[in-house]
């Protein structure tokens, strides 16, 4: 039997830690390009962080279906947006070997 997270769970304070760093990383991507998805998912963030410590402090080891859906979704269209906006490369026609690289912005 695994013993991994739940769905929904919510996430203990080490898990955290990470929070400026990805912020940083969305940060630059909009400056750079002026692109409006990493700016969404950066203010997508802040009500889940702020769900989560409310949650916490009720002693709530969980959120509801209803709940984690609603955040899923506005954070899914974020995702989408980013892609559609950073499409993949494809290679070129005369190129044979090797991975065409990909811009950063898309492996956020």
């Amino acid at each position: 039997m695994m013993d991994g997270p739940r769905i929904g769970a919510i996430p203990s304070a080490p898990m955290h830690c990470g929070n400026a760093h990805h912020e940083r990383e969305l940060i630059a991507p909009e400056e750079n390009t002026h692109q409006t998805w990493p700016k969404a998912l950066i203010t997508h963030r802040h009500p889940i962080q702020q769900a989560v410590a409310e949650a916490v402090t009720a002693g709530q080891t969980a959120f509801m279906p209803d709940v984690l859906a609603a955040f899923s979704a506005s954070y899914d269209d974020s995702i989408r947006q980013g892609l559609a906006e950073n499409p993949r490369r494809v290679p070129a026609g005369d190129k044979k070997r090797g991975r065409v690289k990909q811009p950063k912005t898309r492996h956020l």
